[in-house]
C-alpha cells in the first residue's frame, strides 16, 4: 500500500513538474513571441495609415512639388539664390567661383498650377550656371545635397567636371545648371 501511495505521489508529482515545464515554456517561448507578432502587427497597421497619407499628398507633376513646403517667390529674387548658395559654399568648404542667371520665355517655362481660388498662376524659371570648387567629391555632394534641400524650390539639371583629374589632392572644380522658379 505504502509502494501505490509513493507510486501515485510520484506520477503526481511528475505531472506538476511537466504542466509546470508548459507554463514555464510558454512563458519564456511563445508569450514573448506573441509580444513580437501584436508588435509588429501595430506597426504595419501605422506604416499603412502613413502610406495612405503619403499617397494623398503625393501629386505627379511640378504643381505637387512646388506645394509640398517649397517657398515660390513672387519676384526674382536674386538676393535669396546669392544667400542660399553663400550657405551652400559655408555648409560644404566649397568656394563659387562663377555665377549667372539667365530668365528663360514664357512660354517655354511657364509651369501652370491652379491656386485653391481657381485662378491660375504662371510660373517663370530662371536658369542658375554655376561654377564650384570644392576640395573633394564629399564636399561636391554636400554642396548639391544643400542647394536641393532648400526652402526654396531648386533643381539640379546638370553637373559637369572635367573627366580628367590631374591629382587627387587637387581640388574639384564642376559647373552646376540649377534651375529655379518666380511667379
Amino acid at each position: 500500500m505504502s509502494s501505490i501511495l509513493s507510486q501515485k505521489k510520484i506520477r503526481v508529482f511528475l505531472w506538476i513538474i511537466i504542466f509546470l515545464l508548459f507554463i514555464a515554456g510558454y512563458l519564456l517561448i511563445v508569450q514573448p513571441q506573441l509580444e513580437k507578432i501584436n508588435t509588429l502587427k501595430s506597426q504595419i497597421s501605422v506604416d499603412k495609415a502613413f502610406l495612405k497619407t503619403a499617397n494623398h499628398q503625393v501629386d505627379i507633376g511640378q504643381s505637387s512639388a512646388l506645394d509640398s513646403g517649397y517657398t515660390v517667390p513672387e519676384t526674382v529674387a536674386t538676393d535669396q539664390v546669392v544667400l542660399d548658395l553663400r550657405k551652400a559654399e559655408t555648409e560644404s568648404s566649397s568656394e563659387v567661383q562663377e555665377f549667372s542667371m539667365n530668365g528663360e520665355d514664357e512660354e517655354k517655362s511657364s509651369v501652370a498650377s491652379e491656386e485653391e481660388d481657381n485662378i491660375l498662376t504662371e510660373l517663370q524659371s530662371l536658369e542658375l550656371i554655376v561654377q564650384v570648387q570644392s576640395p573633394n567629391v564629399d564636399a561636391m555632394k554636400k554642396f548639391v545635397d544643400s542647394i536641393e534641400q532648400g526652402k526654396r524650390l531648386y533643381t539640379v539639371q546638370q553637373i559637369s567636371m572635367p573627366a580628367n583629374l590631374e591629382t587627387e589632392n587637387a581640388p574639384l572644380i564642376f559647373t552646376l545648371k540649377i534651375q529655379t522658379y518666380h511667379q
